[in-house]
């Protein structure tokens, strides 16, 4: 009995490893409208497509962010959660396996977070409120970086 109880719990555990892995790694098919640099990010229980793109003259970030089906989820400016530079096309590169991302929050490889910005102010007193603040993520921003 006890051993069958083992079996089941190892069976069980292994099968949501594997739901997990097929799911980060293999996304979903794009949908026809979502734009083919558009990028797959996947959390815990559901993922989306998210793609942006610098406008150079005013230097803002615009994101699209869509749904697996690809209806969109959300469109908007985002502003860096940091308080500092625009974002320059070098730094925009989305992280795909961060865990602290979602429709009101994009985080980049380099460890910024953008806000949209008809949330940013909401968005920005919620991240104040996180304690300890996740490791990776950019609080603040100096001058001395890019």
């Amino acid at each position: 009995m006890r051993h069958r109880c083992l079996f089941g719990c190892i069976l069980f555990v292994g099968s949501m490893i594997a739901a997990y892995v097929i799911f980060a790694l293999w996304p979903p098919r794009r949908p026809a409208n979502v734009p083919r640099e558009a990028v797959f990010v996947a959390t815990a229980k559901i993922g989306w497509w998210e793609y942006c793109s610098l406008e150079p003259i005013r230097r803002s970030v615009y994101c699209r962010l869509f749904f697996t089906d690809g209806r969109v989820a959300r469109e908007d400016e985002f502003l860096p959660y940091d308080g500092g530079a625009a974002v320059t096309s070098d730094e925009l590169h989305i992280d795909q396996r961060t865990h602290y991302a979602d429709s009101s929050r994009i985080i980049l490889r380099n460890g910024r977070v953008l806000l949209p910005k008809s949330v940013y102010n909401d968005q920005k007193k919620f991240l104040n409120s996180w304690e300890p603040f996740p490791p990776g993520l950019r609080r603040t921003w100096t001058a001395s970086e890019k």
